[in-house]
């Protein structure tokens, strides 16, 4: 087959690239001194912030970093909720990543 007869997709069209096809979801990793509690694809997740009260994230989020006070995280999955307690930490957003770290995390 020559070059010319190569097919070629275009932009946008076709196979989608894997931010296309996560875009409905976003990381969301939980770590504490003891390692990863927690690292799933979600659809949003909801935690508490120390500026503002309580923040809800969702896919595209706007990128962020900010302290968390103790309080609960739920993360939409599937359908369901995931409750965990968390203990004071940070969240960093950036490119649909939720990346959590924090003194505790206890699965409620």
């Amino acid at each position: 087959m020559r070059h010319e007869e190569v097919p070629q997709l275009q932009k946008g069209v076709g196979v989608p690239t894997h931010r296309q096809a996560m875009a409905d979801r976003i990381k969301v990793e939980v770590d504490t001194p003891d390692g990863t509690v927690y690292s799933e694809s979600v659809e949003m997740v909801v935690l508490q912030g120390l500026k503002g009260g309580m923040k809800t994230i969702v896919p595209d989020n706007t990128p962020l970093i900010e302290e968390l006070e103790p309080g609960e995280m739920i993360a939409h999955r599937g359908g369901h909720k995931d409750l965990l307690a968390l203990g004071e930490g940070l969240v960093l957003v950036s490119n649909g990543l939720v990346a959590v770290v924090t003194n505790k995390a206890i699965a409620a």
